[in-house]
C-alpha cells in the first residue's frame, strides 16, 4: 500500500472515529434531554395532583357559586314581595298610622294624597 493510500486510510479512520464520538455525544445529549423531559413531566404531574381536589372534598366551586346565586335570586324575590306588601299595607292604613310607621323607620310610598285616601 502506498503512502498516499495509507494517509487516506488514516484520515478516513480519524473521520470515522470523530463521527462515532459525535454519535456518542448526540446519544448522550438525547439521553440527557429525555431525562430532563421525564423530570419536567413528573413535576407537572405532581403540580396537577396538588391542585386537583379529591372528589370526596365537597362541592366544586361551580356548584358553590350556583348555590349562592340561587339563594340571592330567592332573596331578591322575597325582598320584592316584602316591598309590594308594605306598599299595599300603607295604602290601606289610615294616614296617622302610616305617619307613625314612617317615624319608626318605615318608608311610606307617598302618593300625594296620603294613605287610604285620607288627607294628612
Amino acid at each position: 500500500m502506498s503512502t498516499i493510500q495509507k494517509d487516506r486510510l488514516a484520515a478516513i479512520e480519524q473521520a470515522v472515529a470523530a463521527i462515532e464520538q459525535t454519535v456518542d455525544g448526540i446519544a448522550a445529549t438525547q439521553k440527557n434531554h429525555g431525562d430532563y423531559l421525564r423530570m419536567l413531566g413528573e413535576g407537572q404531574q405532581e403540580i396537577i395532583k396538588l391542585l386537583t381536589p379529591e372528589a370526596k372534598d365537597g362541592p366544586t366551586i361551580d356548584e358553590l357559586l350556583g348555590h349562592i346565586i340561587g339563594q340571592q335570586t330567592e332573596l331578591i324575590g322575597y325582598a320584592r314581595q316584602n316591598v309590594k306588601m308594605q306598599a299595599q299595607m300603607e295604602q290601606n292604613l289610615p294616614g296617622d298610622v302610616v305617619r307613625a310607621m314612617a317615624g319608626a323607620g318605615a318608608s311610606p310610598a307617598v302618593n300625594g294624597t296620603g294613605r287610604g285616601g285620607h288627607q294628612p
